[in-house]
């Protein structure tokens, strides 16, 4: 079998990026050139439950966005997410050694208030995907007096995992001289927001904006205390971004293809280049020596990954197989019968080609090797007369015992081979 890396080089995958991203999202895309990437490169509105059969002019009106139902501007708090605060002054140097981003470059010497990394085990494997502030509350007193530049941090994580990593970074902090506090839930608050002018900024003191770098259309990311207010705090925003429900944030992620939190990174499982860490930013490969480096280093320089978290799209029986730039959200509960690590296998096949995560009604993230579950999107794969393979993962009823084969199509992002 030959390497994902040699498959894809006689043709990236391309799919329209706006298959995944809003038409507002795509112009207003921020260009990506990245330098840490393994391939080189006032009420809350509901989630719609279905979609009306469009005509193909329709469609094409809609330019095939599988975001053509959901709030092209919105914002949304992630009560999925939770806060560390680290301060001291080891905690900077701390940072440096165990998370998989260059603190020293994208925090301390960077005009940026955040980034995306990650901590790894010994091993190599994923603990927690992370994001890293410089903790500007601090500075107003809150949790101590104000210290030097780069000695206050906030650790943003999975909010079910917080109790985990705090109690991590306490065991490994040897002599290292940095206090260790998870925040309160209701002192200081995480959000998303998408949709908004580039240029949009937190008025100063008033909390912490960071563009979300991690892919297209992901726009900003906003951490805020009790108090605060998004037309008076924040400058130039559009009176129309409204807060929306958690779930419009989740069905957009999948979309675009950004798996976040321990459902969707399985801890001590997954490991960062399959888990895009790479490609979204959180890696830096010309940094020192961190916990975890090994066997990511070895596997960067190697050049080969065949396994990719990328978007998926179950379909119902009687469906018909959705083919390039029609991946979309229709709701439905067909994700509901899955519960996250089920196999997936071609029709007929013994072998396991992927692994569903998690999903909204009839969308979601899986893990899959790109050169069986995306190869249907490539020129060339296909010969004429074969026959369309089909994918799908087995659902089980926990109360009556009961299995079924969901179909299910995988979308590899173009986004991931920039």
């Amino acid at each position: 079998m030959k390497p994902i890396s040699k498959l894809m080089s006689k043709r990236p995958i391309t799919v329209p990026a706006t298959a995944y991203i809003c038409t507002f999202c795509s112009a207003h895309a921020i260009p990506r050139t990245r330098k840490y990437s393994s391939t080189h490169t006032s009420s809350a509105s509901s989630l719609p439950t279905s979609t009306k059969t469009s005509t193909q002019s329709e469609s094409e009106s809609q330019a095939q966005s599988g975001f053509h139902e959901l709030a092209k501007k919105g914002i949304t708090r992630l009560s999925t997410r939770r806060l560390i605060s680290l301060r001291g002054p080891d905690s900077m140097k701390y940072l440096q050694g165990v998370i998989t981003n260059d603190i020293y470059k994208e925090g301390l010497n960077s005009d940026k208030k955040g980034f995306y990394s990650a901590f790894l085990n010994a091993k190599g494997r994923v603990l927690n995907d992370v994001w890293i502030y410089k903790d500007l509350y601090a500075d107003r007193g809150k949790y101590g007096e104000k210290g030097k530049e780069g000695e206050n941090w906030l650790i943003e994580v999975d909010a079910k995992e917080v109790e985990v990593l705090a109690k991590h970074i306490k065991k490994y902090r040897m002599r290292a001289k940095f206090d260790v506090e998870v925040v309160g839930e209701e002192e200081i608050g995480i959000y998303s927001c998408w949709g908004v002018e580039e240029g949009v900024e937190m008025r100063k003191g008033t909390g912490i904006m960071v563009a979300d770098h991690r892919a297209p259309g992901m726009g900003k990311r906003i951490v805020a205390d009790k108090g605060w207010d998004l037309q008076r705090d924040v400058e130039g925003i559009d009176e129309e971004v409204k807060m929306q429900e958690e779930e419009t944030y989740r069905v957009r992620r999948y979309l675009i293809g950004v798996p976040e939190g321990q459902d969707e990174i399985f801890r001590e499982s997954a490991l960062p280049q399959e888990s895009n860490v790479d490609v979204m930013g959180g890696i830096d490969y010309g940094k020192g020596c961190y916990v975890g480096q090994e066997l990511t280093i070895r596997t960067h320089h190697t050049g080969v990954i065949r396994k990719r978290i990328i978007p998926m799209m179950l379909v119902p029986e009687g469906g018909t197989m959705p083919g390039l730039g029609e991946l979309d959200y229709k709701g439905g509960n067909l994700a509901s019968y899955l519960r996250g690590s089920e196999n997936i296998k071609k029709v007929g096949g013994k072998r396991p080609v992927g692994k569903w995560l998690s999903g909204v009604g009839n969308v979601g993230l899986g893990l899959a090797r790109l050169d069986e579950m995306g190869k249907w999107m490539m020129e060339g794969q296909r010969k004429e007369g074969d026959a369309e393979e089909e994918f799908v993962v087995e659902a089980k009823d926990e109360e009556e015992g009961d299995a079924r084969n969901i179909r299910v199509r995988a979308f590899p992002p173009a986004w991931i081979e920039t």
